[in-house]
Formats: C-alpha cells, sequence, structure tokens
C-alpha cells in the first residue's frame, strides 16, 4: 500500500507545484501531519470574516507543533471593500492588489 509520502514524492516528480489543502487547523489534527511533507506552509483564512484571534491561535497551534508557517493567505478579498481601508501610509504596491485576484462571478 502507498503511504502519504509516496503519493508526494510522484506528485513531485510529474508537477512543478502540488498543492495540499487541509481541515482547519482548530478542528483537526491533519495539518500538522500533512506539513511534514510540505515544503512551505501558508495558513489561509477568509478575509474580513476570520477573526484574527482564531488566525493567531490556528498559527500558534501549528507553530507549537513545530511548523514553521511562511505566511497568511488571505481569501475571499473583496477587493472594492480593500480600496477603501486605503493609508496614506500603505505603499502604492499595496493598491495593484487586482491583478493577483481571479474573479468567479
Amino acid at each position: 500500500p502507498a503511504t502519504l509520502a509516496d503519493l508526494v514524492t510522484e506528485a513531485r516528480s510529474s508537477f512543478d507545484v502540488v498543492l495540499v489543502e487541509a481541515p482547519p487547523v482548530l478542528l483537526a489534527a491533519d495539518a500538522l501531519i500533512l506539513a511534514q511533507f510540505a515544503d512551505i506552509v501558508l495558513h489561509a483564512a477568509r478575509w474580513h470574516d476570520t477573526p484574527k484571534a482564531t488566525v493567531a491561535t490556528a498559527v500558534k497551534r501549528l507553530c507549537d507543533g513545530a511548523v514553521r508557517v511562511h505566511g497568511i493567505l488571505l481569501t475571499q478579498v473583496d477587493t472594492e471593500r480593500y480600496e477603501s481601508f486605503r493609508s496614506f501610509r500603505a505603499p502604492a504596491s499595496a493598491y495593484k492588489i487586482r491583478k493577483y485576484h481571479a474573479d468567479f462571478d
């Protein structure tokens, strides 16, 4: 029987990038297990919906499990609403986020 390590190794030989999605960190331990096979771990959180404390607790759980979190990915960003948060202190590049978004409407 193939192990998870075997499946990841096979996928890496065929693809440049292999993405693995895990259930929410605070609901299951799957992310802690899957992270052992990852080159990079990103924590995904829904923009303007997931409480900051929930994100902080989830990232802490990963770190406590010896997982290095390389970043936080915000999903379902409302670009028009984001633009209303503009600040004179924000870099100009922060306003050019639309090209990095996929619209599914």
